[in-house]
């Protein structure tokens, strides 16, 4: 018996047991802990910025004027055995440990941009018609 609550306690601890949720432009989002997200997908800083805006607002909750800031640039992810690129976001940088720098649309740490903004045209990277 303590070795299947050991097990369990590994699997969900495990970053595959993470909370993920789809977002727009074919990311994928994780939460990484109480105050950083993942977002993964094509290497476009477009897409990045659109899933955080849909983990801030769905997951999150914050307001549209509310800062998301890079926590770390694109690097392979963990969460999908590093088959594509992750960006790590916050829209929390004091539990994050990241100062924001300059806002804008690079995916550097500490770059950011305001829900609204970083929102702005997202329906566009699945709606192709809608131009």
């Amino acid at each position: 018996m303590k070795h299947l609550a050991l097990l369990i306690a590994l699997v969900l601890a495990s970053p595959a047991a993470a909370q993920k949720i789809y977002g727009p432009g074919g990311t994928t989002i994780y939460t990484v802990d109480q105050a950083v997200f993942e977002v993964v997908g094509p290497a476009s800083d477009k897409s990045m910025w659109c899933g955080a805006a849909k983990y801030a607002r769905s997951v999150a909750k914050v307001g549209w004027k509310t800062p998301i800031v890079v926590v770390r640039g694109p690097e392979p992810s963990a969460f999908e055995d590093g088959r594509r690129q992750g960006t790590r976001f916050t829209v929390d940088p004091a539990s994050a440990g990241v100062s924001p720098g300059g806002q804008g649309r690079s995916v550097t740490p500490g770059a950011w941009q305001t829900v609204t903004v970083a929102n702005k045209n997202c329906a566009r990277l699945d709606n192709g018609s809608n131009r």
